[in-house]
């Protein structure tokens, strides 16, 4: 009997089925090792993230190094993070990045260190969004002697969060206790005084902590929108290191406020030609080795258009 030419039990027919079985048998292995690896990353990435926000980590099972991120339609994918490096005067890309991470803020060191080496001489100053305005980068950039520019997230924002879980109104945040002479008390808006009873240690940081008297918090009208839940007030004040200090008076600065305004306009563009005028809006390759060589092909294009 034949089949198509070949009689059936050929030998030739075994081998093809040996090859069938054993592409099979090394697909099922890979796609095991894939989401071993995939696991692993998981349990990395859920250790190093926030408690609160360990339930949105995602990664890609299909390759280990990207991972998913959440986008503006509320799916997630799997990623990169592309970060562009833009000079102030002609909005030329002078570096950029492509990472696996969903975070912009662990990026601004590796940047200045990418427009170094591509320009020979250390950028003099950052000019970037509030998403890189840590306190680490604040102190990664006074060490690197860079001027760094971005405006802080005010306090009274970063703690609104811990002000609704313990059920105290904005308006009696701890920006609203005025620190008095010496450091060594705050007035409550009510006038009253909170004195200083110790020092913590709080994610590195060395914070003063602040107490009202019980009598003065019982008989307060405030008590409801001030301290509900606890029977006197208490306040915890972050001792800034100089660099700190430095960085929050140089964004006071009128001519500081103003350069910042220019930042859209400069590190903005670019994202819009390589996105909206050209459709980059996915790599065409995988792995972040080539997804760099794709995003550099694609900032040389920029920049030749740009001069010409």
């Amino acid at each position: 009997v034949e089949e198509l030419g070949r009689k059936v039990g050929d030998p030739e027919d075994e081998k093809e089925n040996k090859r069938q079985r054993a592409a099979k048998q090394r697909a099922a292995r890979e796609r095991e090792e894939r989401m071993k690896a995939a696991l692993k990353d998981l349990d990395k990435r859920e250790a190093q993230a926030r408690p609160k926000q360990r339930a949105q980590v995602r990664v890609s099972e299909s390759e280990s190094e990207v991972v998913k991120m959440k986008h503006a339609d509320g799916g997630y994918a799997p990623s990169y993070n592309v970060q562009v490096m833009a000079e102030g005067s002609h909005s030329i890309v002078v570096g950029i990045e492509v990472s696996g991470d969903a975070n912009d803020s662990g990026a601004l060191r590796s940047g200045v260190q990418r427009v170094e080496k591509n320009t020979g001489r250390k950028p003099g100053r950052m000019v970037v969004d509030n998403g890189y305005a840590t306190r680490e980068n604040v102190e990664a950039m006074a060490k690197a002697e860079v001027d760094f520019v971005a405006p802080w997230k005010e306090d009274q924002a970063r703690q609104a969060g811990a002000l609704k879980r313990n059920g105290i109104d904005a308006a009696f945040g701890p920006a609203a206790f005025v620190e008095q002479p010496e450091g060594k008390s705050l007035q409550c808006p009510a006038g009253k005084q909170l004195e200083m009873v110790g020092k913590r240690t709080a994610h590195g940081l060395t914070v003063l902590v602040y107490r009202a008297k019980a009598a003065d918090c019982q008989g307060c009208e405030h008590k409801s929108k001030c301290c509900p839940r606890r029977e006197a007030r208490q306040v915890r004040r972050v001792v800034e290191s100089p660099a700190m200090l430095q960085y929050l008076e140089r964004m006071k600065r009128d001519e500081i406020l103003e350069l910042y305004k220019q930042r859209k306009k400069v590190a903005e563009f670019p994202h819009l030609w390589m996105k909206a005028m050209r459709g980059w809006d996915r790599f065409q390759v995988r792995g972040k080795a080539k997804a760099l060589k794709e995003a550099i092909r694609r900032a040389v294009s920029y920049n030749i258009e740009q001069w010409t």
